[in-house]
């Protein structure tokens, strides 16, 4: 696993608040309405972020996607196969 998969959900939602804090800071200094954010939506957003990535990225590592990712599976199913029907022969 990656470093990045490391990050605990409380600091990636602290990220989002901080990029969130930093975005609405620069609106109101150049006189732009800020962004409308509290705490529990900044949370409630970011855990559905989190959720939608982690499953994309679990969906895409967990199924062949690629056209060597396919023919790898049709070779895994065929020597499964082979050891199946030798296991059946002992």
């Amino acid at each position: 696993m990656s470093e990045f998969g490391k990050i605990d959900k409380g600091t990636i939602v602290s990220g989002i608040a901080l990029v969130l804090a930093m975005i609405n800071i620069f609106l109101v200094n150049n006189g732009y309405q800020p962004l409308p954010v509290e705490a529990a939506g900044v949370y409630a957003f970011a855990s559905e972020l989190i959720l939608v990535a982690t499953g994309a990225w679990a969906w895409y590592r967990n199924n062949s996607t690629s056209k060597i990712a396919i023919e790898s599976d049709k070779v895994m199913r065929a020597a499964k196969l082979r050891e199946k029907l030798q296991k059946l022969e002992k």
